[in-house]
């Protein structure tokens, strides 16, 4: 099958890996389309991922099943539209993989890295459960659908915003721009402000419903958070923006015993995501303050978002469904396979783009 092959920082070349088979309890999708992710993708794209090269990435993907192991075949059935599942190969040794409770494998970290990503025709998918997806449905195009994943983050961060809480939201791409229209259909925060590096993103975080958009190339963000809480901060700050500058940003937006989370993965030298575990759907991480005291301000880590997924998963497909963030609106580009190299080139441009999705053949 014709893949995108990862080779280091800015480059991909095309390639043929095996046709993937779905194995005993696990299904193999045609992908339709991968979505390219501004936490993880482009990271790999400005930096070395070294055990990913010789591998196709990509995991924002959405696919058509077409063949099912005979252990899933209870679950879905070919034909059936799937979306992001986690990568990893759980071992089916250990007494947890012999109950079929796959996610709870004892040692699922050696399967990290052994899997396939979406930036290839075909994908392999492990074990299908019941708490792993829901159907899509019928109507929904498969463009929207690839949405899915980054927005379920979306719909997990929002419960963390309390009644009545003052809200920045710093970066506004699609989790960014998704959680900002969560927080304005629950109506939870008395003011939703946002700060984005490009005017595109600046008019589509407007449209989904900020009280404030700052753009933060032509102003400072910190000092007009300041001037709109009267000095006192921000009760709240999500940083959906791996960029250093974001968390400097957020930490100094959010009050005294406030709190900032990363909502993504910072390219700062220290990582809050170090003291978190990994989890399955049903579990969370207990997110732990991490290297400032939280009398000064509470500094977190958004990946225990993680927890149950399904309703996070349904409350994505709502957001799409009600017309909030769809790919109409929001994905701005889509690149053919064999265009992967400027598709991520279009991706790194925020003036340019929101969200940019490659169409597999």
């Amino acid at each position: 099958m014709k893949a995108a092959i990862y080779r280091g920082p800015g480059e991909f070349t095309m390639g043929e890996l095996p046709m993937p088979k779905a194995g005993k309890a696990g299904v193999v999708v045609k992908v339709k389309y991968c979505g390219i992710c501004p936490i993880i993708d482009l990271n790999q794209w400005q930096n070395m991922a070294a055990m990913n090269v010789g591998k196709a990435i990509g995991h924002e993907w959405v696919g058509e099943v077409v063949e099912v192991g005979p252990d899933a075949a209870h679950l879905v059935k070919k034909g059936d539209t799937l979306y992001t599942f986690d990568p990893f190969v759980p071992c089916y040794h250990c007494a947890q993989c012999q109950q079929g409770d796959y996610w709870r494998c004892e040692n699922w970290g050696q399967g990290m890295g052994k899997n396939q990503g979406a930036f290839a025709e075909y994908m392999w998918i492990p074990f299908i459960t019941p708490k792993s997806h829901i159907v899509p449905p019928k109507s929904m195009s498969f463009q929207d659908a690839a949405l899915i994943e980054p927005l379920h983050l979306s719909i997990g961060l929002a419960p963390k915003v309390k009644p009545g809480e003052t809200v920045v939201i710093i970066g506004q791409h699609i989790i960014g721009l998704g959680l900002t229209a969560q927080l304005k259909k629950l109506g939870t925060p008395s003011k939703i402000i946002t700060s984005a590096i490009s005017k595109l993103h600046c008019d589509a975080s407007e449209e989904v419903g900020a009280d404030v958009v700052i753009n933060g190339v032509e102003k400072d963000v910190v000092r007009e958070v300041m001037k709109i809480t009267k000095g006192r901060g921000a009760d709240i700050v999500f940083i959906c923006d791996a960029r250093p500058l974001s968390i400097i940003q957020g930490l100094t937006c959010a009050r005294d015993s406030g709190k900032a989370l990363i909502a993504g993965r910072s390219l700062m030298p220290f990582d809050p995501h170090a003291a978190a575990h990994w989890v399955g759907p049903d579990a969370a991480t207990r997110e732990k303050a991490s290297i400032f005291d939280p009398s000064i301000v509470f500094f977190e880590s958004a990946w225990g978002t993680l927890g149950p997924r399904i309703p996070l998963y349904q409350g994505a497909v709502d957001l799409i469904k009600a017309g909030k963030i769809t790919a109409k609106k929001h994905v701005t580009q889509v690149f053919p396979l064999e265009e992967i190299n400027e598709a991520f080139k279009t991706a790194m441009d925020f003036h340019e783009s929101i969200e940019v999705q490659i169409k597999l053949p």
